[in-house]
C-alpha cells in the first residue's frame, strides 16, 4: 500500500507542471486533488455458501487522486484495501483474505454559483479486484474455488464539502468527500460507502 501511495503522489507532482497555466484561485480546470479514503462498511465476501467471514476490517482503507480536465469533468485513480478471515468448510482450515481494488475513475461535478462550498458529483470506476487467499491453518493447502481476481465496474454518487475560499491558505485547500459506490459485477458486487479528507495540491 505504501509503495502504491508513493508512486501515485510521484505521478501527481510530475504532472503538476502540465497544469501550470493561470491559477484561478479556486476550483476548476487544472485543479489536482489527493484523497484519503475510508470505507464505511466492509467489502468481505464469503467464498462458499457455508462460509462466514469474521475478523473483518470495519473500515477499509484507500486513497485516490483526481485531475480536473474541465470545470466539471475530472479523471483520476483510486484503490481500496480490505482484509478478513474465513473458515471454509469445503476447503478446510482458517483462511486469510486480502482484497485490493485499483481503478480508473471518471467524475462529473455539478457545481452551482449559489452554493460554491458544495460540489455534487457522479461517475464510475473501472478497475480490477485482486484477492489474495492464504490458509493460515494448513499453509500447504491450495484454494481451488471460484473466488478470484476479476473485473471491477462501479458507478457512484457523492458530495464534496469545501471550505469557504477567501484565499489560498493551506487549510482552505482541504475538503470532505463522501461517496456511495455500487459495484455491479462479480463476487464483490454490492454497495459500500467511502468518506475521507481531500487536499487540493493545485
Amino acid at each position: 500500500m505504501i509503495k502504491i501511495a508513493v508512486v501515485a503522489l510521484s505521478i501527481l507532482f510530475v504532472l503538476n507542471p502540465i497544469f501550470a497555466a493561470e491559477d484561478s484561485g479556486g476550483l476548476g480546470k487544472g485543479s489536482i486533488f489527493v484523497t484519503y479514503q475510508m470505507g464505511l462498511n466492509t467489502m468481505a465476501k464469503a467464498v462458499d455458501m457455508y462460509a462466514d467471514p469474521y475478523d473483518k476490517n470495519l473500515f477499509p482503507m484507500g486513497g485516490g487522486f483526481e485531475i480536473m480536465l474541465t470545470d466539471q469533468i475530472g479523471i483520476g485513480g483510486s484503490f481500496m484495501y480490505d482484509k478478513w478471515h474465513d473458515i471454509f468448510g469445503v476447503y478446510g482450515g482458517v483462511w486469510s483474505c486480502r482484497l485490493v481494488k485499483p481503478s480508473f475513475d471518471l467524475t462529473y461535478h455539478l457545481r452551482t454559483q449559489e452554493i460554491k462550498a458544495i460540489d455534487f458529483l457522479a461517475g464510475t470506476q473501472i478497475g480490477y479486484s485482486i484477492i489474495d487467499l492464504k490458509n493460515v491453518s494448513i499453509p500447504e493447502a491450495a484454494y481451488t474455488g471460484n473466488l478470484g481476481n476479476e473485473f471491477h465496474f462501479a458507478p457512484f454518487i457523492g458530495i464534496n464539502l469545501h471550505s469557504p475560499r477567501n484565499d489560498r491558505s493551506f487549510f482552505e485547500r482541504f475538503s470532505l468527500t463522501v461517496k456511495v459506490v455500487w459495484s455491479v459485477a462479480g463476487d464483490y458486487s454490492g454497495s459500500y460507502g467511502i468518506a475521507g479528507p481531500a487536499f487540493q495540491i493545485r
